[in-house]
């Protein structure tokens, strides 16, 4: 299947998941009107509508990866797809936050089983085709195209309709529902490509071998991968306190928010460049990534104008574009058939990095003191960013093959280049 022409049912099922996958995060826009609304609501209580998903959500993230290559894909999609669209919706009917929260939570359970299908269904499906890199790429363009798309929808229904829109709007996914069940059954999955040294050698396994366990490196990954969450994290908080020490203290949310979405246009267009960029780097292509986040972070830290902001902004985000792509691809080439367990892993990775910034690395920064706490945060990204750089070129020279090309091979795990003629 992986070497055939992918058929529009599989490729709406394969994609549709990364384009919502997003929507769950744009219900903080209600957040206002849901305080004004509930008299017993809070900041803190109204910023776990949002927060509450992502921690219920690792539990199943972590349970897909585990249970994923057991019952299936298919499967966990179909259960994770229910539970996003049921709960998801009836936040909007709650009568009260409590309601709301648990709903919320429930929700969170089935995002957690979905969020690590974006990239294992495009690995499964296409890992075998020599255009893997244009499948990954779209997938991390919809991805970002869908945040963009997905956030402006649900603030103007909630400013048009009702807040309940923030919450209604899950009822696209008996879309994804459907979508899923366009997808083969598990008899009839695909099966990964492991690269040379991984499972059945070159041209990676055949349909009945046995299924991979994770391979050390990939842990590796993840660990290295935190580290990078925890750069680009500070990188968004630090924008608001740069912009007041350096510009200006009345427009620096304004400023901030209008530089955060242009690195995020900038980043969903790169993601289109990564075939391009991967033949060029070829296996070190995670570093590269880094160093334009870095210099970004860096000219936004010394930026005296909004222009120098935004071409800080464009620099971060051609670094954030190619790099999802590019750790996902890396990863779940050395992961082989085991894609959901790899993208498990690094989506519990990136949320770790996210969490961590905010725990340890913040009041770090408060403690120290001496020069602005924004100058203090980008020092800080880019001391880590240097040090995991540093990591991941030792990382890409240990590795005795290219992650980002594909051989032609005449069907699903069938023989690589280096195998006999038959």
């Amino acid at each position: 299947m992986n070497n055939k022409k992918p058929t529009l049912g599989i490729l709406f099922g394969v994609y549709f998941v990364s384009l919502i996958s997003n929507i769950p995060m744009f219900a903080s826009v209600a957040g206002p009107t849901i305080m004004t609304v509930f008299p017993d609501a809070t900041d803190s209580l109204v910023s776990q509508i949002v927060t509450l998903p992502q921690l219920t959500g690792l539990i199943t993230i972590l349970l897909a990866g585990v249970l994923g290559d057991k019952i299936g894909k298919k499967n966990i999609g179909l259960f994770g797809a229910a539970l996003w669209t049921i709960f998801g919706a009836l936040a909007g009917t709650a009568k009260t936050l409590t309601q709301i929260l648990i709903y919320r939570g429930i929700m969170g359970l089935g995002m957690g089983c979905l969020l690590p299908l974006g990239v294992a269904l495009v690995m499964d499906f296409f890992s075998n085709s020599p255009k893997l890199n244009n499948y990954m790429s779209a997938q991390s363009f919809i991805m970002n195209l869908g945040g963009i798309v997905g956030s402006a929808l649900v603030g103007w229904l909630v400013q048009i309709i009702s807040w309940k829109w923030a919450f209604f709007i899950h009822i696209i996914g008996v879309i994804l529902f459907i979508s899923f069940l366009c997808l083969p059954a598990k008899k009839d999955w695909p099966v990964a490509f492991a690269g040379p040294g991984g499972p059945g050698g070159p041209g990676g396994p055949g349909p009945d071998a046995p299924k991979a366990k994770l391979p050390a490196k990939v842990f590796l990954m993840a660990f290295m991968l935190i580290f990078f969450t925890i750069a680009q994290t500070g990188y968004m908080q630090s924008l608001p306190f740069i912009i007041s020490d350096n510009i200006s203290v009345e427009q620096a949310p304004f400023l901030a928010g209008s530089v955060m979405s242009t690195a995020n246009l900038v980043a969903m267009i790169m993601a289109l460049a990564f075939p391009i960029a991967a033949k060029i780097a070829k296996k070190y292509m995670p570093t590269l990534c880094m160093a334009f986040v870095a210099v970004g972070i860096l000219i936004t830290s010394k930026a005296p104008s909004y222009a120098f902001l935004v071409v800080g902004a464009i620099v971060f985000g051609i670094g954030q574009g190619m790099f999802q792509p590019t750790v996902f691809t890396m990863a779940c080439t050395l992961a082989g058939p085991a894609t959901m367990q790899a993208t498990s892993l690094l989506s519990i990775a990136a949320s770790v990095g996210g969490y961590a910034f905010s725990i340890v690395f913040i009041p770090l920064c408060q403690k120290l003191g001496g020069f602005g706490f924004g100058a203090q945060l980008v020092a800080t990204c880019v001391v880590i960013l240097a040090i995991d750089a540093i990591a991941f070129i030792l990382f890409s020279a240990s590795l005795k093959f290219n992650p980002y090309e594909r051989p032609e091979m005449p069907g699903p795990g069938g023989p690589g280049p280096d195998a006999p003629q038959a």
